[in-house]
């Protein structure tokens, strides 16, 4: 018998499960000294990471009671007000501080999603580099220090953008929100309608194991223990 009448399609599974593996793909690249797969795979594995910013702040809105009207007007939010929305909805003893380094890093990353989505041309003065080689500096991210040429983003930046999302995530539903990993899985992972006290666990995807000891990921909040983990 069917629990709900409606299936949700929510994306986080696919989004997180891509941001693994092309960082993987990337890894093995640099195994067969094939540079333009270690960027072109890091690049997608970026894409991934960062998407997983806006898609979760949906999955934590659509939980919400809201009337047509205000769900219009929220879905103009930036990624970081939905969750702040959201937290205050949940528990406002918390204080959703952007001057954290989750947050912050979070935000930053909100700006490398912009470069891959909303991309822009940018001008430098060309400078001599060895030999008759010439060299455009068009700059780096304030925090981070990605550049804004995401032509050079490698597997590093891949590692660095999914460990981002996973520090924010944990933050974020651990700390802020103090949910349980069953309460965060049934918000982002399972296709039935949201419960605060679910009747029904979701499972935990065994494969994501693997990179969280790989990468030192912060999956805690999908219920996978997370020793050792890095924010960045």
């Amino acid at each position: 018998m069917l629990e709900s009448e409606y299936y949700l399609n929510k994306n986080f599974y696919v989004l997180f499960d891509d941001a693994v593996n092309n960082l993987e793909e990337s890894d093995s690249a640099i195994d067969e000294d094939d540079y333009a797969k270690v960027f072109r795979y890091g690049r997608a594995s970026i894409i991934a990471s960062t998407l997983l910013l806006e898609c979760c702040a949906n999955c934590c809105i659509d939980t919400l009671k809201l009337g047509k009207s205000f769900r219009e007007d929220i879905d103009k939010l930036p990624a970081l007000s939905k969750y702040e929305l959201f937290l205050s909805y949940h528990n406002k003893e918390k204080s959703f501080d952007r001057g954290c380094q989750e947050i912050q890093n979070a935000s930053e990353l909100k700006y490398i999603r912009d470069l891959i989505v909303h991309p822009k041309v940018r001008r430098a003065k060309w400078e001599k580099a060895n030999g008759n080689f010439r060299h455009a500096d068009i700059g780096e991210t304030k925090i981070l220090k990605y550049p804004n040429d995401i032509e050079i983003w490698d597997r590093n930046y891949a590692l660095m953008s999914l460990r981002i999302i996973c520090a924010f995530l944990d933050h974020f539903f651990l700390n802020l929100c103090c949910f349980d990993a069953e309460i965060t899985k049934k918000i982002l992972i399972d296709y039935e309608e949201f419960t605060i006290n679910p009747q029904v666990g979701v499972g935990t995807p065994n494969e994501w194991e693997k990179p969280q000891v790989k990468w030192q990921l912060r999956l805690g909040f999908i219920g996978i223990e997370s020793q050792n983990a890095k924010n960045l």
